[in-house]
């Protein structure tokens, strides 16, 4: 029985020192997977002032409009992102990014349930394919209204998620998580997205 004690004592204290702590320039701190890291909004978008949809490789992805759109707030550093070192390799790399914005309009189950039946048509037209949806829902974390939709890219075997959390009548904070077909870079990529949000709806109610 010590010796099982022992053991677990040291497997909960390598698994404390693999974690990794990241502050966000949202104004929020938060204890990551390890191998998680944060890049700047302003550092992404000096890396990005000259890029455009055509040389990132991504003008097929989806609605061009769309696509100019996010470059545009990219190159303005109104976007934040986290990265996986261990699939900083991979042809689809482990990422999440963060942004401001609309006042999250779905309040309740019956707004959620009625937002959902439109995401299908709305991603289809977005990527120009079918998408995959996996699953689309109001939650409530910690109490905090959420709303959560997730879908697989067939084409780019790509898995996505996408959740809103409201901040006020004037803003919402976008989290976008993407990640490839694996499952264990899936399983990493949703385990940071939640523990950033997380920690920002235990800022909010920190402030209340």
């Amino acid at each position: 029985m010590k010796r099982r004690l022992v053991l677990m004592l040291s497997l909960c204290s390598t698994l404390l020192q693999a974690e990794v702590n990241v502050t966000s320039q949202f104004g929020f701190s938060a204890t990551l997977p390890e191998g998680w890291f944060v890049v700047s909004p302003n550092a992404i978008a000096e890396m990005n002032q000259q890029q455009t949809l055509e040389s990132l490789g991504i003008a097929e992805f989806a609605e061009p409009t769309t696509l100019n759109e996010i470059l545009a707030k990219v190159k303005g550093g109104n976007v934040e992102f986290f990265y996986d070192k261990r699939y900083l390799n991979a042809l689809n790399k482990n990422h999440i990014s963060l942004q401001l914005g609309q006042p999250m309009g779905v309040r309740s189950v019956e707004e959620a349930e009625a937002e959902c039946k439109n995401v299908p048509a709305y991603l289809d037209d977005l990527f120009g394919e079918p998408v995959e949806l996996l699953s689309c829902r109001l939650v409530s974390m910690n109490g905090w209204p959420v709303f959560h939709h997730a879908y697989t890219i067939p084409s780019q075997s790509i898995t996505v998620i996408n959740e809103m959390v409201h901040v006020n009548q004037q803003y919402s904070l976008i989290f976008v998580g993407g990640a490839g077909s694996d499952m264990e870079g899936v399983g990493r990529m949703r385990a940071a997205q939640q523990a950033l949000i997380e920690a920002v709806v235990e800022d909010f109610q920190a402030q209340r």
